[in-house]
């Protein structure tokens, strides 16, 4: 097997013009809106305000040029096809190829306006809203437009219950609605101090308010009353939708997804990640996740399947290549938590998640079944390709941070106090693995050892403070006081 580690992320950056990058979207850390025409085809929006592609379920995804971009900030796909889009600076556009070819219909009138809502009521009907209560109807598709303004608070969704009547659910609990199609609006009470207000549904006569908090406020006598129903677990609310059972599902950040009418065979609980957004079709639910990435199953949430575009906030700190396709990724992000280790066996064409939760090391394949995967207090091991995973080895304190095993039975591995402490107030400890028993081989203190390499079980290095040695050719280890190592290591 030959591995290569480094200490810096090399690939988020092209060292020559013809070099391109095997993870894409290294740039953005999040997707901040995801709409889908179907269960294949939409569009994500991310945090650089540029919008993206996919025609084969997420799997892969395409910038999209949009003429005049000042930033988009949200997308809309009508029944029939049609994408609009809105943003910074008054912008508003649509597309009647999904994304080929722009007509601009931005507003001339109002260029320093925040577009954060956009919806098509009808072929020729349209709505926006923004930051600072701002709202626009055009009744022509762009051509003319009128405005108002529903409040002082940011805009989070206009919902029209018919063509006169609608809400409009903005921050810091504020509700506004209007009974003449928008031309003016007034405040609305539903006797409840709470936080912003998200999405609104009428389920046969029952309102639904859903809250950013996850609260939500219903009444059942068309607003003559109120009460409130607290389901979240204190994140916030990013998506909504009615299923086709006339109940109203909503998902926090968390990944939990809950639902009302209460029903436990309806809720979902995705992968643990901070999440942005969310778009669902009968069994079919995407999310948007930091990475940037999305979550997506198509089956109610019995499996997950993960598009893995991106590290995100996590600097991948190794590679370990176990043939010319077939190549493994790890990192963590800065404070230490909630690393990832990812494998793509077509050279970067696409990525699949083997471990994302604590710290994490490196993960490496010994043969075409058997691998390894290096966890916070962890030793996992594979003999069916990565598919499912069993503990070899637990340690009660300390992290791993360096391992080699040379099968199911026999290997090493280094042990560090914290990731934490400088090196001259830790200790480090190499240790000899027979099945789940660890002998100690070395104990340092006052400095760390950070990497081993191993050709046999006699004969192998261990790497101190990442400047000396340790050598041995009898399983006896002495310190190589003539060797050096710089920052950048190559193992062949």
């Amino acid at each position: 097997m030959k591995y290569i580690t480094f200490i810096v992320a090399f690939l988020a950056s092209t060292l020559w013009a013809q070099l391109q990058p095997v993870i894409p979207f290294s740039d953005v850390e999040t997707f901040i809106d995801i709409e889908f025409l179907n269960p294949s085809t939409g569009f994500v929006v991310g945090n650089d305000l540029e919008l993206y592609k996919t025609l084969d379920s997420g799997k892969t995804f395409t910038h999209i040029p949009v003429p005049g971009n000042t930033g988009v900030a949200d997308v809309h796909i009508t029944k029939s096809g049609i994408t609009f889009l809105c943003g910074d600076g008054g912008l508003v556009s649509y597309s009647r190829d999904m994304g080929n070819n722009w007509t601009n219909i931005s507003l001339a009138t109002f260029p320093n306006s925040r577009l954060r809502f956009i919806e098509s009521l009808s072929p020729t009907m349209i709505v926006v809203a923004g930051e600072n209560g701002f709202f626009a109807k055009s009744n022509d598709l762009g051509l003319s437009w009128f405005s108002s303004t529903t409040g002082v608070s940011k805009v989070n969704r206009v919902v029209f219950r018919d063509h006169n009547r609608a809400f409009a659910l903005m921050d810091y609990g504020a509700l506004s609605h209007t009974t003449d199609g928008g031309m003016t609006w007034k405040p609305y009470f539903t006797s409840y101090f709470t936080t912003g207000f998200k999405y609104f549904f009428d389920l046969n006569g029952t309102w639904v308010f859903v809250v950013e908090n996850g609260s939500l406020i219903l009444s059942s006598d068309q607003g003559k009353t109120f009460t409130s129903l607290f389901a979240s677990e204190n994140y916030s609310i990013i998506g909504a939708w009615r299923t086709i059972s006339n109940r109203v599902q909503f998902m926090s950040s968390s990944g939990r997804v809950f639902v009302y009418p209460w029903n436990p065979s309806s809720t979902m609980t995705f992968p643990a990640r901070t999440y942005r957004g969310v778009w669902a079709s009968g069994s079919v639910v995407y999310a948007t996740c930091d990475g940037p990435d999305i979550i997506r199953t198509s089956n109610n949430g019995s499996t997950y399947q993960n598009s893995f575009i991106s590290f995100g906030d996590k600097p991948i700190q190794s590679l370990v290549i176990n043939s010319e396709l077939d190549w493994i990724i790890s990192g963590n992000p800065l404070q230490g938590t909630a690393g990832m280790i990812a494998r793509t066996t077509n050279g970067g064409a696409s990525w699949k998640s083997v471990f994302e939760g604590e710290w994490v090391n490196n993960c490496y394949f010994i043969n075409s079944t058997e691998g390894f995967r290096v966890r916070m207090r962890k030793l996992d091991y594979s003999n069916n390709s990565g598919s499912t995973w069993s503990t070899l080895l637990t340690r009660t304190s300390g992290v791993i941070i360096s391992e080699q095993s040379f099968n199911i039975n026999d290997g090493f591995f280094i042990e560090t106090d914290s990731l934490s402490k400088p090196r001259n107030l830790s200790y480090s400890k190499l240790f000899k693995r027979v099945s789940a028993t660890a002998t100690q081989q070395l104990n340092l203190v006052g400095s760390r050892l950070t990497q081993l390499k191993f050709i046999s079980l006699q004969n192998g290095w261990v790497l101190k403070d990442s400047t000396r040695f340790y050598v041995t050719k009898n399983a006896r280890f002495r310190l190589d006081s003539s060797t050096r190592c710089n920052a950048f290591h190559l193992f062949l």
